[in-house]
This record gives C-alpha cells, structure tokens and sequence, in this order.
C-alpha cells in the first residue's frame, strides 16, 4: 500500500510540473463559478448522505481490503486514484490489457461482496430463483 501511495504520489508531483501555472485572476474565475451554497438546504442534515458517510465507508473499505492484492492495487490507483489505465500499467509495471483484466475481477469482486452485504442488511432484495 504504501508503494501505491508513494507512486501516485510521484505520479501526480510529476503531472503537476507539467501544468502550466494559473494566474490569479484564472483562479479567481474558477473560485467565482463554484456554488457556495446548496440548491435546497433544510438545515437538517441529509439521511442519505449521513448512511452513506457511516456504514456503506466502512462496508467498502473492508470489502476493498478484502480483494486479493493485485486486484486491490489496480482498484485503488484506479477508482481512488484516478489514474488512467496507461498510468497504472506504468505504476505497477504490468501491461495495460492485464491493468484492464484486473480492474474488471476486482470491481466484480467487490461488487458480490456489498451485494451479499446489501441483502444481508435488508437495503437490496434477494433475486427471486
């Protein structure tokens, strides 16, 4: 994990470098469009955000622990790292079409395990046989 975490770091320094710089009236605009305030704000904190910042983060974080290394690897540089398929074949040293092979059974993987969650906790009902 922590080699994961040290490359994208690298990774990400090195894209950094390669952006051009923004001045600070490009900032200002960018600062300028983004919403301050929700759309509808009750006041009350949301239910759906409060579930899903609780249980379903530690149901996936343990699910994500779960899968076998070299799947877990891909599924992180990938979906929480947001690197591209290249990138990762890059960071781990493999080919893209295995990257590609090993993201696709890690997301199956991981997608069984918070269905079986899911049905066991009453949120999804089980397929009819």
């Amino acid at each position: 994990m922590f080699t994961i975490c040290r490359n994208t770091f690298l990774h990400r320094k090195e894209l950094a470098r390669n952006r051009r710089e923004k001045s600070a009236t490009d900032i200002d605009t960018e600062l300028e469009a983004i919403p301050t305030t929700p759309l509808f704000h009750t006041g009350r904190p949301d239910p759906e955000q409060t579930f899903f910042h609780g249980l379903i983060d530690e149901e996936v974080v343990a699910a994500i622990d779960d899968l076998p290394p070299d799947f877990k690897d891909v599924l992180v540089l990938s979906d929480l790292g947001d690197l591209r398929y290249a990138e990762i074949s890059e960071v781990l040293e493999i080919p893209v079409g295995t990257v590609k092979s090993r993201l696709f059974r890690a997301r199956n993987l991981l997608q069984e395990r918070l269905r079986e969650f899911a049905i066991s906790s009453g949120y999804l009902e089980e397929p009819a046989p």
